[in-house]
């Protein structure tokens, strides 16, 4: 079993010298890309062969170019059919068993479940790693039962399960399983070097900003309403919005609806950019009022290290990283007053205040969710199958 360390010195890596062949498996490559881009830069460096098993997006290049072999994944991710997924499982088991990988990291929730029980059928040990639950369990229908019993079936198969939250662990807790096999990564990890606190003019303006996938869940028209009423009050605010939209999801926002609001000149909106740096330097407070069922969003984690208040939902996954009135504000799930109310109190803080909650918010993460410790889980696993074989 992987030790559930925190801290293994990155120099202890690949202790035996001995190069592996390893499979990232995921919905997209976006996903790989802009969580696990340092974990597979580390896994190269070491020597080691890692294939990424993914959709092909504009981010499939930029995995090739770091050195991975690109396995071409056909995957309906937000489909029902039983005949879709039995296909996507066979296809599974046949390349794991004709690429002989050593290990195999499943992300998202598909690979999770079909890509931890195909990895099982050919011996090879997997981990799932559960970056949020997804919408199946924002409540308990016909999906909930369905979803629960594939993902009882997928961890009880998978060699060990990873969460980036308490809160999901402790689902899989209470569902019996094997507790050696559960354990908490210090969420999606950011690198703290490179996001980091930048000095920012101050024009008289207070800026807020939210970056996000452009989906109801996400809270963004809860945060373009709450905007449009506090810039009635507070005229000298702003209010930027990064983000896209998957043409794949049923669930996202008309771009026709975001583009409206920006001719009202209610946000300031800018698509999707590779670098969100010089916009969240640029902002005094970061907004993600998500009611989605979230695993522990990588936004926040990237706006607290660059010394930025949060005002997030006090919601799965959110408030794992914001702790009420020290380094953010925590409101109301799907409530625009009580985003309002906060957005307001972040207002009337003075300048000193607001320096310390964004310095507490950048602690945290330089403590709890590094990409470092991250890596570190990652090449622990690497050991224990060098060491088994």
């Amino acid at each position: 079993m992987v030790k559930n360390t925190k801290n293994t010195s990155l120099q202890q890596i690949n202790r035996l010298n001995k190069s592996l062949n390893i499979a990232f498996v995921a919905n997209t490559s976006w996903y790989l890309y802009n969580l696990r881009k340092g974990v597979i830069e580390a896994m190269i460096n070491q020597g080691h062969q890692v294939s990424i098993i993914t959709e092909k997006d504009n981010f499939t290049q930029e995995l090739i170019d770091l050195g991975c072999v690109f396995v071409s994944l056909r995957i309906d991710d937000k489909g029902t059919s039983f005949i879709q997924d039995t296909t996507f499982y066979l296809f599974l088991s046949k390349l794991f068993k004709s690429k002989k990988y050593d290990i195999i990291f499943n992300h998202t929730i598909k690979p999770n479940i079909y890509g931890s029980i195909a990895a099982r059928r050919n011996q090879i040990p997997a981990i799932a790693v559960v970056s949020g639950l997804g919408r199946s369990f924002l409540k308990k229908n016909w999906l909930y039962y369905i979803s629960s019993f594939l993902y009882k079936t997928a961890a009880r198969a998978a060699h060990q399960v990873w969460f980036v939250n308490s809160e999901d662990k402790a689902v899989f807790e209470g569902w019996g399983i094997q507790a050696t096999k559960l354990k908490k990564l210090a969420g999606e990890g950011v690198n703290t070097d490179y996001f980091k606190p930048q000095k920012k003019e101050n024009n008289g303006t207070i800026k807020f900003i939210m970056t996000s996938r452009l989906i109801w869940e996400k809270g963004v028209m809860i945060y373009i309403e709450a905007a449009k009423k506090i810039q009635q009050k507070y005229p000298n605010t702003e209010f930027l919005l990064l983000g896209f939209a998957d043409d794949r999801d049923t669930n996202r926002i008309p771009l026709s609806t975001i583009q409206a609001a920006e001719q009202q000149k209610i946000i300031s909106f800018h698509g999707f950019k590779h670098d969100v740096r010089p916009y969240i330097q640029e902002s005094d407070c970061f907004v993600l009022p998500s009611y989605y069922a979230e695993g522990l969003p990588r936004s926040l984690l990237e706006a607290a290290a660059m010394a930025k208040p949060i005002i997030t939902t006090d919601n799965v996954g959110c408030r794992e990283i914001v702790k009420d009135n020290e380094n953010g504000f925590l409101c109301q799930p799907k409530s625009v007053d009580d985003l309002i109310q906060k957005i307001e109190k972040f207002i009337l803080l003075d300048d000193e205040r607001k320096k310390i909650m964004g310095a507490k918010g950048r602690e945290i993460v330089v403590n709890d969710f590094n990409e470092k410790n991250i890596i570190s889980s990652y090449l622990d696993a690497l050991n224990y199958v060098i060491e088994k074989q």
